[in-house]
């Protein structure tokens, strides 16, 4: 074999050793995606696979080998007689043909482990093969390379493992093989020997890029998704979930039965859910949730139903614990979608239709009220509820029960996977509180500062492994109704306090006034809604607002000094914060600012040396990467400046065009190692860089040089005739 073609034992078991490592690549997921075990046999097969490949050219031999390493890796796996018992051969066989026809038959579910085994490794022993063809003959792994790549960032994206460092390997190592096969497919396409020298010019700088660039992007700062989740959108336009009737997309705001799977961004939609006619704005009640799983709720409790006809009183539990100053209020409601679920505010009494004969039944697990009309199907249309307006005692809020009060388990269960950290931030947030309305209000106020953001956009949805409220309260700090509500009760229940997720609508958009009683709202999708609802054991249920922009409606009595008020102080510091928020909010959407948060430099200043002081040693090292970059590039400046002069001049038309390249041409000869002495001519220098390139052009060049000189002004048209001999030869440089 020419020497061109000539390998050494070591080049060959390096591209190989790299192949193996690029393959493995595809083996790691397996463990975590799949239910795959004992994958070091596998690994093994590939490793002895390769190394037959160099070692042995004999295929005979080799596909003895790897029948053997089969088979006795099944014998292994599956059965348990000795492998010189013949018997589990007869078993394997049979079922060989067993899993044959229902391979063929499609019952691929059917299929036995052996069988899934045996077809791994032979998928195995094809790509290894592939593999061997790749870098032998055709000298381009780049097929490969590609698909590798795009294995592990599509596994990374929808399962569980995660391919932060699997891609940097597939990155260096994949790169390393592309420019070894290169370099290897140029020099047998032009002959040229395959000596040390020229596999140093080229590893070196390749393998330096290499370094380079992988150490840049690990230390670059990077920026957060912008995508927090593609499987919804992907979803979204293959279809909805057919068994819960949600869509995985960008969902539409708006009320929905099912809240298992929490999270994701929604569009505003402004269509009129209902019309209210009421004293004032509040919240309007669904239905509650007690169970949270990680992911989302739902609901346990399993209580009997109950049916209420029209105009009766409700027995629930809505209208308790309240103190005697509450008032009666009533509210005319008028349905603009077709539903047959009841809206209803707080303290509710009794819902009131036109016919006395018709009946609702209330949910005893979720306090949701449908009507169950003789008509089947008949929807809501105007109806009227009766309640009192709830108002809270503070005295009672924070008073201890006279006795052991023991609440439905449901309203403390937690997900037994919950990180530890969640219950260590409720203990820091709670500390010094000695009641529970203390610790629920140090809660709500907890999401009101600390980073926290409303968005319905920009949301992200946990992944496979991710707690939800994990993921709200210490990664991305920005969310909706949902994500503030949930993460709440979660903190509450963190530290032993009763509670549950609530949803319905909030208070609408105000209309018109009737009267000096009664104001008009509309009740939009825009307004569904979710808070939280604390269970007191001298109270019942009292709703908190946790999210930011929304402000809680109940009122509560501050009777501990026998001085009734709407709020107290810390309620008022709330509203204001929340009023603020809300504000921001509102000028964010807008896209503007107010006056307080208006640009300044001074601010802006402090952020960027507060953010140097963090990162100090990420910009340390961009630092030096960007200087070693430079001092690079001024070293190799000998490699690339002839082609920036031959860029440079070659549309200069300036009478002195000719002058200036023959000193830049001078001047590039010195850059390249040969330098005129001071003794010496231009014509013998330019005899001597001759004899050097084994051309005539230099001399040509400095006789049209010498006569500019003598002459002192240079002829019309020269650099046009000579500037492909001077392009030809400065070229030349850069080799």
């Amino acid at each position: 074999m020419r020497e061109y073609r000539r390998e050494s034992k070591g080049f060959i078991i390096l591209l190989y050793l790299f192949s193996f490592f690029l393959l493995w690549e595809w083996i790691r997921p397996l463990e975590t995606i799949t239910d795959t075990g004992n994958v070091y046999l596998f690994v093994l097969f590939i490793f002895m696979s390769l190394a037959l490949y160099i070692f042995n050219n004999r295929r005979g031999i080799d596909i003895i080998l790897k029948i053997f390493f089969i088979l006795f890796s099944i014998h292994h796996l599956y059965f348990h007689q000795s492998l010189l018992h013949l018997s589990w051969v007869e078993s394997f066989i049979s079922n060989l043909f067993h899993n044959l026809k229902r391979l063929f038959a499609g019952n691929w579910d059917l299929l036995s482990g052996e069988f899934r085994s045996l077809l791994f490794f032979i998928l195995l022993w094809l790509i290894t093969y592939l593999l061997k063809y790749w870098l032998t003959v055709r000298r381009n792994i780049f097929i490969f390379f590609i698909m590798t790549v795009m294995y592990i960032t599509v596994l990374d994206t929808f399962t569980p493992y995660h391919g932060e460092w699997p891609i940097v390997r597939t990155m260096v190592i994949g790169f390393t093989l592309l420019g070894v096969l290169y370099f290897k497919r140029l020099s047998e396409q032009n002959r040229v020997a395959n000596s040390k020298n020229n596999w140093f010019k080229w590893i070196i700088p390749l393998a330096i890029m290499i370094s380079l660039c992988n150490l840049f992007a690990l230390v670059a700062p990077k920026a957060d998704a912008i995508w927090p989740d593609p499987v919804p959108y992907i979803k979204a336009h293959v279809g909805k979930d057919k068994q819960n009737g949600r869509g995985f997309g960008i969902n539409t705001i708006g009320y929905r039965s099912d809240d298992s799977r929490l999270g994701g961004p929604f569009r505003g939609d402004n269509t009129v859910v209902f019309k209210v006619k009421a004293p004032s704005r509040q919240y309007w009640r669904v239905e509650t949730r007690d169970t949270y799983t990680g992911k989302g709720w739902i609901t346990t409790r399993n209580i009997p139903s109950e049916s209420v006809f029209s105009g009766s009183q409700f027995s629930t539990s809505l209208g308790d614990y309240l103190v005697e100053k509450s008032k009666r209020a009533k509210a005319d409601i008028s349905m603009r979608i077709n539903s047959q679920t009841a809206v209803y505010p707080y303290g509710l009494l009794s819902i009131v239709l036109k016919s006395d004969m018709e009946k609702f039944t209330i949910n005893g697990s979720t306090d949701k009220i449908t009507l169950s009309s003789v008509e089947p199907n008949k929807a809501l249309s105007d109806y009227s509820v009766i309640y009192n307006v709830p108002l809270y005692s503070m005295k009672e809020l924070k008073a201890r029960p006279e006795q052991e009060f023991i609440p439905p388990p449901e309203y403390l269960k937690l997900p037994k996977l919950l990180p530890k950290r969640v219950h260590d931030l409720a203990e820091k947030i709670t500390k010094g509180k000695d009641n529970e309305y203390d610790k629920a209000k140090a809660i709500e106020a907890y999401f009101q500062t600390n980073g926290f953001v409303y968005d319905q956009r920009n949301v992200a949805v946990p992944g496979q492994a991710q707690d939800y409220v994990d993921q709200f309260l210490f990664n991305t700090k920005r969310g909706y109704c949902d994500n503030f509500s949930t993460s709440m009760v979660v903190l509450l229940r963190s530290v032993g306090i009763p509670s549950r997720w609530v949803k319905g609508y909030s208070g609408g958009d105000y209309v018109d006034t009737v009267d000096e009683t009664y104001k008009i709202y509309n009740v939009t999708n825009n307004n569904a809604h979710s808070w939280v609802e604390v269970l007191f054991p001298n109270v019942g249920w009292v709703p908190f607002e946790p999210t930011i922009g929304f402000s809680n409606n109940a009122i509560f009595q501050d009777d501990e000094k026998n001085n009734p008020a709407a709020s107290t102080s810390s309620d008022e510091e709330m509203q204001k914060k929340q009023t603020q928020n809300k504000q921001k909010q509102q000028d964010f959407d807008r896209g503007t600012t107010t006056q307080a948060e208006k640009f300044s430099f001074k601010a802006e200043w402090n952020k960027a040396i507060n953010y140097i002081k963090l990162h100090w040693l990420r910009f340390i090292i961009i630092l030096l990467l960007i200087v070693l970059g430079i001092w690079y590039i001024y070293w190799k400046r000998s490699k690339w400046l002839p082609f920036y002069l031959v860029h440079h001049y070659r549309k200069k038309k300036d009478p002195d065009t000719f002058s200036k390249a023959y000193l830049s041409l001078l001047k590039q000869l010195e850059r390249y190692g040969i330098q005129k002495q001071k003794d010496q001519t231009l014509r013998e220098f330019a005899k001597y860089v001759d004899s050097f390139f084994e051309t005539n052009v230099m001399r040509e060049l400095t006789e049209h040089y010498e006569k500019i000189i003598y002459r002192g002004q240079e002829p019309s048209g020269k650099w046009n005739e000579t500037r492909e001999l001077w392009e030809n030869l400065i070229k030349k440089t850069s080799g």
